[in-house]
């Protein structure tokens, strides 16, 4: 299972995360579907702002009743990267 290790606020709707594995990057949420959605509280800018790294290795919000799996924040960050292919198929991610 992947953690997050390392979570500080970079701008806008963006997140440098540093993860377990020894990867690290920035992830960009602003697209985070939000239509009747957990996410829709996320738009504000103070509230994304204060994303928290919780013990277990979770990036969360509103005192850790939001939060994303850090599988799909590394997916995100690493979508376009060939070498993580086969595992983003497994984890579902891509076909």
């Amino acid at each position: 299972m992947l953690h997050v290790k390392s979570c500080r606020y970079a701008e806008d709707y963006k997140l440098a995360l540093q993860f377990d594995n020894g990867t690290e990057g920035i992830v960009d949420l602003q697209d985070l579907p939000e239509s009747g959605t957990v996410f829709v509280p996320l738009k504000d800018k103070e509230l994304f702002r204060k994303a928290k790294l919780e013990e277990w290795g979770v990036v969360t919000w509103l005192n850790g009743t939001l939060d994303i799996a850090p599988e799909y924040l590394f997916f995100l960050i690493n979508k376009t990267n060939p070498e993580f292919k086969n595992l983003f198929i497994q984890w579902g991610y891509l076909q």
